[in-house]
């Protein structure tokens, strides 16, 4: 027997079809998501997303937070002795 279009086929039909333009739309928002993400990794210059006109998101490159610290930390040359024993208040 052939199929016979019914309402609901076609309300079916619409529905895929909107399901369809969403994807496209996802699509579209994921590409333009990763060209940020690319841009802000070849420029290393942080972006801000905003949220209804508030900043919502900071986006800047990974930096390792181990080389970030390298070098900032004082040597520290008798570990077990205490550190700044006469700034301490309370043992006066």
């Amino acid at each position: 027997a052939p199929f016979i279009w019914t309402k609901s086929a076609n309300d079916i039909l619409e529905k895929v079809k909107r399901g369809r333009q969403t994807l496209d739309k996802l699509q579209s928002v994921l590409r333009g998501t990763l060209e940020l993400f690319r841009e802000v990794e070849a420029t290393g210059k942080a972006v801000i997303v905003t949220d209804h006109g508030k900043p919502a998101v900071e986006v800047r490159k990974y930096r390792d937070p181990l080389t970030i610290l390298k070098g900032s930390v004082a040597e520290y040359a008798d570990p077990t002795e205490p550190f700044g024993e006469g700034d301490w208040e309370a043992l006066e």
